[in-house]
This record gives C-alpha cells, structure tokens and sequence, in this order.
C-alpha cells in the first residue's frame, strides 16, 4: 500500500486543482464501489463499457453543456438537494433525505479546509456515523501523457452557474435555488463529476474516526497543545472550531486567524 497523502500535500494539490476531495460515508448518494463513484441516475447503472461510456463523454465534451439544457438546470437542483440542502443552511453540508431526486452529477471539494471541516462535522454532529472517509481524485486536466482508462467529465459548479447565468438561461422563479446553489459552490469549490468517477481516478482514500485521522492535521487548524486536555481527548475537541455549531465560512476564517498567530510566535511577521 503506497503512504498517504500528507496534509500539505493535499493542501497543495487541491490549491493548484491537480486533485479534488470526496467525501462520503454509508449514508452517500454515491458511496464508493470498486467501479469508483457513479451517480444515482438510474440511467448510469450497469454502465461499465469503456465504448459506449467514451462515446457518451465524447459527445457531451465535443457538445459541451450548452447542448444539454436539463443537464445544465440539474447543477443548483443537484446542490440544493445534496449537500446544500434547503432544509438546512447554505453553508452546512449534505444531511440525507429520501425526498432527494437522482442526480447525474457527484459532488467534490477543491477545498482541504473545507474538506476536513465537513469530516468533523458529521462525526461530531450525527454519533451514528462512526467513520467518515476521504477519497483523493485526480481532476480530468491532469491526465498524464499516453492515459489510456477511461477519463472523467467534471465542471466547476460556481463557474458553470455563472456561465448560464450571464446568458440569461434560468427563469425567474429558478433564481433562489440557483442563488443557494451558487453561494454553497463557492463555500465548498464544489467540482461537478458527470455520472462517473472511475476507480482509476480514485488515488486513495481513507478513514477518518472521532479518535483518529489517518494524517497529521496542519497546526492551525488546532487548539495549542496546553489547552487540549481540557477540550477533551478527541482530535475534533481540538480543533480551532466547532464544527457542529460553525459553518465553513466562519471556521475557515478561524482557522486563518490561528495561522496567523503562529507566524508571529515565529517571527514571520
């Protein structure tokens, strides 16, 4: 087994969008199968041809979006009803609900902040959920020379909604939920798999506990060390945000200040 991924390594990766984050656990729309990650659709079960999947993806990169409007109007439907959900606030992530319609798309994060908040939050928010994992996926420009697996179709959803809504492609009554959509998309640097991530593309993932993390966690996400036996045992009571009660924004921004406070104990500043 080759070693993780180290947190500055993701950070890095993520930053420069040579990789994106999935996270999931049993609860997932899409959870992970040795075919790697396929949208709930019921159109993509069973499709594991490589000809007739590179036939469709042909098409829709040689098309693009703009060919496919339901495709183009599922992107705030499919965020709103996953991880945005409107029963909860924009900035806190997916909660299942039955009511939730097939999807052709599946979520990522281009965010390792981001990505490690929402981890801390379903383990500390929801005690059913013993274990939460986090796949790292290479994102379809980095394929190196001579890649012969089948390749994956992603989009960035901040930028495909405003793409559309610059040409004025949404009704009006579309306007809220495209507005909610677009909000949590850029919390999140949400990328937009279509229909399948492949296994080939899965780097690695791991499983992250409340007691455990399969890596070192960067200093500033983290309470200094004098203050943790008071906060308690588990990693998630010593970050440097409650991840049950802060939304991303304001725990990103946490997590800013404390690096912040570092760099002048170090002299940096």
């Amino acid at each position: 087994m080759s070693p993780l991924w180290d947190s500055e390594s993701l950070s890095k990766g993520t930053t420069r969008q040579r990789l994106v984050l999935r996270v999931h656990d049993v609860t997932s729309i899409s959870p992970l199968t040795s075919s790697g990650f396929i949208a709930n659709d019921p159109r993509f079960e069973g499709r594991a041809s490589r000809r007739e999947w590179d036939m469709a993806q042909q098409q829709l990169v040689g098309g693009g979006l703009g060919e496919r409007p339901n495709l183009i109007r599922s992107i705030p439907v499919h965020i709103t009803s996953g991880w945005a959900s409107r029963q909860y606030d924009p900035f806190v992530s997916f909660v299942p609900d039955p009511q939730t319609p097939a999807s052709s798309w599946i979520s990522s994060t281009g965010s390792f902040q981001w990505a490690v908040w929402e981890i801390a939050r379903r383990l500390k928010k929801f005690p059913d959920r013993d274990e939460v994992s986090l796949s790292v996926i290479r994102t379809p420009r980095h394929y190196p020379q001579g890649y012969r697996a089948p390749r994956g179709y992603a989009v960035w959803a901040e930028q495909a909604i405003w793409h559309y809504m610059e040409r004025n492609f949404w009704d009006l009554s579309d306007y809220p939920t495209v507005t909610r959509a677009t909000r949590f998309a850029k919390a999140s640097q949400e990328l937009l798999w279509y229909g399948r991530i492949f296994a080939s593309d899965v780097i690695q993932t791991s499983t992250w506990t409340r007691w455990e993390t399969p890596i070192d966690l960067p200093e500033e996400f983290l309470i200094p060390p004098k203050h943790r036996s008071r906060a308690g045992r588990r990693w998630i009571d010593w970050l440097v945000f409650d991840p049950e009660e802060e939304g991303a924004g304001e725990s990103m921004e946490k997590i800013s200040a404390r690096r912040l406070q570092l760099d002048k104990s170090r002299g940096y500043m």
